[in-house]
């Protein structure tokens, strides 16, 4: 007999979640900002039950925080927070590009090199939420090309948050630029099958936004 597709039904939790990520990381809803699951509700147009559900599982995945007394509300970034994230960067894009080289086909590899050029020649990249979109982009296609399940989910399951955390940490969109440059040069290790060059070009390029980024926050917080 013939069989339908089932279509995938969102959760309102899920809905939820994804409204407040997109909110936090286009800084709609910024650092220290409370949040208000009453409010929520209300502007939802649902129970505060599925509102209490997402916030919980924002809350263990990072994105805010909340006490007994004072409520919830937006996480601020700290430079730990930033350390950590690139800790995990720095121990599986070195490898997502290494795995590429190896298991990719000729044609995934030149896709590869032309969504880096792309990026390069893109000059409406002055907005840091378009920057960040393509930086994502860009990464999280090299870890498909790795061919390793496990490598790709546990990366695209904290891209989001690194996508907050450069949205908060890029200053000047000028040198946005440089990142992507490096995305070419690590495109064109893994199109000549060089892992050596693709390892260390993928390290140079984690180190320096890991730097940066540092920088900038801490000079946020300064200013």
């Amino acid at each position: 007999m013939p069989i339908q597709k089932i279509t995938k039904i969102v959760s309102y939790k899920e809905r939820v979640c994804d409204v407040l990520k997109r909110a936090i990381t286009r800084n709609e809803l910024k650092g220290g900002e409370m949040i208000n699951e009453r409010a929520l509700s209300e502007q939802f147009g649902i129970s505060r039950t599925p509102i209490r559900e997402a916030l919980k599982s924002l809350e263990s995945e990072g994105w805010i925080e909340s006490s007994p007394f004072r409520g919830t509300w937006v996480k601020q970034i700290c430079p730990e927070d930033i350390r950590e994230i690139y800790q995990m960067r720095l121990a599986l894009e070195p490898l997502a590009a290494e795995l590429a080289i190896r298991q990719a086909t000729d044609r995934e590899r030149r896709k590869l090199m032309q969504l880096a050029a792309k990026q390069v020649a893109d000059t409406g990249l002055t907005d840091t939420i378009r920057y960040t979109q393509a930086d994502m982009e860009f990464h999280l296609y090299l870890a498909r090309l790795s061919g390793n399940a496990i490598l790709l989910k546990t990366l695209s399951g904290f891209m989001d948050l690194m996508s907050w955390y450069l949205v908060q940490t890029i200053r000047r969109v000028q040198p946005c630029s440089v990142p992507m440059q490096e995305h070419e040069a690590i495109a064109a290790a893994v199109c000549h099958g060089d892992v050596p060059v693709a390892r260390r070009a993928s390290e140079e390029h984690i180190r320096r936004g890991y730097e940066t980024a540092v920088q900038n926050i801490k000079q946020t917080k300064e200013g």
